[in-house]
């Protein structure tokens, strides 16, 4: 090799392709060695042939290099063809020149061609690994028609971002190319039921899903990328009927996604957002009403909502751009509402939930226009919307309602919704109002909690607002009123809370208590503030008053809170009003309080013995 003339380019080859020869058929001579053992040798027999042929090829004919590339990987699967008819139990041996050669083969292609051509024959190599990898050696081709995936799509993303000639074509065969091989693969691996998931549908999918969007990204205007998307994802949901491919929906959240991330960095387009809002809600639609892809509830619904969440950033963004702060706060709760409706009419469960996140909107804006001095009825707009949807979950006819804390999420809503109601009323509802406006709601939960059980806690709640509204607050006439409606609300349901059709436990004895101590010193303060003198017989008659609502109503906590003031009011006179009073008022008070005790003298000889049975 180093003599004066140089040697002939075939030389150095010829040489080394001797001693391959030689060690290569001393593999399959040999019985002797372990089959791991001439596996190891042929590789490293293979290995240093191709090295040394390597620097001679590319010292003397380097445009010829990827041709013996080729040609050896063609040989060495030759040889692990002859392997595997000559020794099928020896599974090492021509799984090794399988790999061998097509890795020389893959290798001496790239060098030679170029990107769009590179993925077509990788792609094409992914099927055929595919196609017989079920036969011998099935972890190893596998591993190859990945690998061969991958490096398909590689090349035609590279050919996309060079804008090379028939880059699309080629993207989109590539994408078909994996789509089949996933639809090949759940063919293989599940027969009877090609909808089931599996990891090698699954990955190719992914891969096709990425190529697709990024030739989208390359080639489609920027305008329309968002439409075109969302359009591929309806494609692929409606595909799942055709082919069965139980991860082309997955494909369609992704789809959806860059649909979504495409249309929030480009300025607001109606068009372009209502359709992405409808493809969201009809993918969700989707999940509730199709039955070829197996899916467990749980992971239904994380779906459905996925979908659904698309739908709903859409109009979060349209909220969010165009309309002020001020527009939110009726707007957000309107949204919210339509979600909600359109969700109970395809049955989507995920869609009423998501349909929900909007209302973060309105809340913002509710706390940001409480202190404008603006009109009273916009704010009521989230807390109406709350009230709704606690009224709109207990009305749902949904799936898998045993997987959803329904019951919970409708508390919560209602907690919202008198959460709000009293921010709103500490805001617009006049100081000597607001006893009367939470006596009001109270009363009407009341009313509503013999329908349904889970208002009496609420109602109670917001009757013990009132009640200590009329504490802290200065005293008002409009106080009596507040305290009325809180007696009346509470008496609606005595008979409810008797048969336990409500599971208040001491609830009712405590309001009753409150109401009573609530009354009495609403009355003391008012009398005290006009009348101070007068005292004395507005015990008297609230102790009258007290003793005969207890009386008709058989409340003991009533008629026993009776005596306690008519006790007060016979002390105050003996002890207090016969010493600071002047004569009228004396007169008045004796004349009163003997009028009182007179009265219930009568009726206690009258009903002596019902009234120790309810004393």
């Amino acid at each position: 090799m180093h003599g004066a003339s140089p040697s002939p380019a075939w030389t150095g080859p010829a040489f080394l392709s001797g001693y391959w020869a030689l060690f290569t058929a001393a593999v399959f001579i040999t019985r002797t060695a372990p089959p791991m053992s001439r596996a190891v040798f042929a590789t490293l027999n293979n290995g240093a042939f191709f090295t040394y042929a390597s620097l001679s090829m590319i010292a003397h004919q380097p445009d010829r290099y990827w041709a013996f590339t080729v040609a050896f990987g063609g040989t060495l699967l030759a040889l692990g063809t002859f392997a595997r008819r000559r020794e099928m139990e020896n599974l090492a041996l021509d799984g090794t020149f399988f790999a061998q050669g097509a890795l020389f083969v893959t290798a001496g292609l790239i060098m030679k061609l170029t990107g769009p051509q590179m993925a077509i024959v990788l792609v094409v190599e992914s099927v055929l690994f595919g196609f017989v990898s079920h036969k011998r050696h099935a972890w190893l081709l596998e591993i190859a028609a990945v690998l061969s995936a991958v490096g398909a799509v590689l090349f035609a993303t590279v050919a996309l971002i060079d804008k090379q000639a028939h880059s699309l074509p080629v993207a989109l065969t590539v994408c078909a190319a994996h789509v089949f091989s996933a639809w090949h693969t759940k063919q293989r691996l599940a027969l009877l039921n090609p909808a089931r998931f599996s990891g090698g549908g699954a990955f190719r999918i992914l891969l096709a899903t990425a190529l697709g969007a990024f030739a989208v990204y390359a080639h489609a205007a920027t305008q329309n990328q968002s439409t075109i998307l969302a359009a591929t994802a309806l494609v692929c949901m409606a595909s799942v009927h055709l082919i069965g491919i139980a991860e082309l929906p997955v494909a369609t959240l992704g789809f959806l996604s860059l649909a979504l991330a495409s249309l929030l960095l480009q300025p607001f387009h109606g068009g372009r957002a209502l359709g992405l809002l409808g493809c969201g809600i009809g993918a969700a639609a989707w999940w509730q009403h199709q039955r070829r892809v197996e899916i467990r509830p749980y992971s239904r619904l994380f779906s459905e909502f996925s979908d659904a969440a698309i739908a709903v950033a859409v109009s979060f963004y349209w909220l969010y751009t165009q309309h002020e702060i001020a527009a939110r706060q009726t707007l957000a709760p309107a949204v919210v509402l339509a979600f909600a409706i359109i969700g109970l009419a395809i049955r989507s469960p995920g869609v009423f939930i998501a349909g929900q996140i909007p209302l973060l909107l309105g809340i913002a804006a509710f706390f940001d226009r409480l202190d404008r001095g603006d009109s009273w009825l916009p704010p009521l707009a989230v807390p109406g919307a709350f009230a709704a949807l606690a009224v709109l979950t207990r009305l749902r006819r949904f799936p898998w309602d045993s997987i959803i804390p329904w019951q919970v999420i409708a508390q919560a809503q209602g907690v919202g919704a008198l959460a709000f109601t009293g921010i709103w009323a500490m805001y617009y509802v006049p100081e000597q109002w607001r006893a009367v406006f939470f006596a009001a709601v109270a009363c009407g939960l009341f009313a509503g909690s013999l329908r349904r059980a889970d208002f009496y806690i609420p109602a109670a709640a917001c009757a013990g607002i009132a009640l200590l509204l009329l504490v802290i607050l200065p005293p008002v006439a409009q106080g009596w009123l507040a305290l009325t409606l809180c007696i009346v609300g509470f008496e609606l349901t005595r008979s409810a809370s008797e048969q336990g059709r409500i599971s208040a436990k001491s609830f009712p004895r405590i309001l009753a208590i409150a109401m009573a101590a609530t009354g009495l010193q609403l009355g003391t303060r008012l009398t005290y503030e006009k009348h101070s003198n007068l005292l004395t017989v507005f015990w008297a008659i609230f102790a009258l008053t007290i003793l005969i609502l207890g009386i008709v109503r058989r409340e003991r906590v009533y008629r026993r809170a009776g005596l306690g003031v008519l006790g007060l009011a016979v002390g105050a006179v003996f002890f207090v009003d016969v010493w600071r009073l002047g004569t009228f008022e004396r007169i008045t008070a004796f004349l009163v309080l003997g009028a009182v005790l007179i009265l219930l003298g009568f009726f206690y000889n009258r009903f002596r013995d019902f009234i120790r049975k309810w004393i």
